[in-house]
Parts: C-alpha cells; structure tokens; sequence
C-alpha cells in the first residue's frame, strides 16, 4: 500500500493551511525551498482577488486559502511516473501554461471570464490576450505556499488525505457537493462548451 502516515499528513497540513510560508504569485519562485521535488501546493487570494471571484461565481469565496493540488504523484493504479516537480508545475502549468494543461487556471478563467472579459477561440481555447490577462490577475492577487514530498509513490495519497482535511473551496475532484462547488462545474462545463460569455451567464441563471 502507498499510504501516507500521519505525522506526514500533519506535517503537510502545517506546511499548506496552519504555518505556511506564503509567497506572492509575483515573486514565485523566490522565498520558497524544494521546488525542484515533488510535493503538495496550496494557492491563496487576497481580499481584492476573493471580491472578483465572487462576483464572477455568484457564491461567496472568502480570502485566504482556495485550492491546493499536487506535482509528481505516480499515477496509480498504472503506475505511471510523472516527472513534474512542484517548480515545473507551477511555473510552466499555472502560472506560465494555459487552460488546456492547468486545470487551476481553467478553474479561474471558467470564474474570471466575464469579470475580465476572457475571450474564447474557436477551438475552445482561451486567447493569447486573455490567457495573458488571467496570468497578470494572478500574480496580482493570488499568492502560494508549498510543501516538498519527494516519494511520488505515496503523494496522490498524501494529497487525498490533505484535500479531505483542507475542503479547499475551489477543488472539485472527490470533493462533497456543495451549492458553490456546483455552480463552478457549470462555469467550466459552459466555458468548455465554447459558449459566449454573456449567453453563458443567462444559462448559469436558468439553471440556478
């Protein structure tokens, strides 16, 4: 079995949500240590960033901690090794990569997209112009903290067990239904679609 134990649960949740050393999006990755390992990350919005958040969801996102995630877990139960580090996946992916391989940022710009006005190819993409637009309103609002775990084995275990006890507000994977959890899976189902903003919004409405 590939389980973590508890004083490493612990030891992730202290590192993620009870002391973390936050660093702004702006300033990553200065100030955080073993980025070049696998490991759990969590991201945070402040107040301004929670404000537009909830604007756009319609549901109340508080400031603080909103999503937390994982780099270089083994994929069980084929056993694939991926050789993403905590570094790699956040720069390339979320902060530097686009809505086809951040499933973080197409959470945010699926929220953001009419508070930024995100335009939508045709090939269901974002933008360059709005995919630029999304990486400046995270470096502007969001900040994150990291938590190095360099077995990859155990750390898609490590982070199940952390998400339960985090209940990040933003993660949707194995993670309760709730009425905010729910109106994001419309968000990002509307915006995979490809369908124009504001018919999405009116369609987001009729469901409600």
């Amino acid at each position: 079995m590939h389980e973590a134990n508890d004083e490493e649960v612990e030891a992730a949740l202290v590192a993620l949500d009870r002391r973390p050393v936050v660093v702004s999006a702006v300033d990553f990755p200065e100030g955080l240590e073993g980025l070049e390992h696998p490991g759990l990350y969590s991201w945070w919005s402040d107040h301004a960033g929670a404000d537009v958040l909830t604007t756009g969801l319609g549901h109340s996102v508080a400031a603080g901690r909103i999503y937390a995630g994982q780099a270089g877990a083994v994929a069980w139960p084929s056993g694939t090794v991926r050789v993403s580090t905590l570094r790699s996946r956040i720069a390339t992916n979320h902060l530097g990569g686009t809505i086809r391989n951040s499933t973080f940022r197409l959470t945010l710009a699926s929220i953001l997209r009419e508070p930024l006005a995100l335009e939508i190819n045709d090939d269901r993409r974002l933008s360059r112009d709005s995919e630029a637009s999304l990486t400046s309103w995270m470096r502007e609002h969001l900040s994150l903290a990291v938590h190095p775990f360099p077995d990859a084995a155990r750390l898609g275990n490590l982070e199940h067990r952390v998400l339960a006890a985090l209940d990040p507000p933003l993660n949707l994977d194995r993670m309760a239904v709730t009425p905010l959890r729910t109106a994001l899976r419309g968000h990002r189902r509307l915006l995979r679609s490809g369908v124009e903003a504001s018919s999405a919004q009116a369609e987001l409405h009729e469901g409600s």
